[in-house]
């Protein structure tokens, strides 16, 4: 079902607002110093990260991760408790 003219902009403008609040506490993106390499298979790594500062965590997030040598082709981690080890 799709909202109404009214409602798109009420649930439009919610969204708006919590972006331009999470700008304030929270940098679109963060650098991270790779820390460890663990090739699992030739196709598949497990990579640690260190963010620059610390990274909020809420379960169940994902995290994209790209690299200078491959912008915009990386993959996510879905675990909660990699993305919490990471920030450590």
């Amino acid at each position: 079902m799709q909202p109404s003219g009214t409602e798109g902009s009420t649930i439009s403008q919610v969204m708006i607002d919590g972006s331009a609040a999470d700008q304030l506490v929270a940098p679109a993106w963060w650098y991270g110093e790779i820390v460890a390499h663990d090739l699992r298979t030739p196709d598949v790594a497990v990579v640690t990260v260190r963010p620059d500062q610390p990274y909020p965590l809420v379960a169940g997030q994902y995290a994209s991760v790209e690299t200078p040598w491959w912008p915009r082709i990386g993959g996510t981690t879905p675990s909660p408790r990699n993305l919490a080890r990471a920030a450590c």
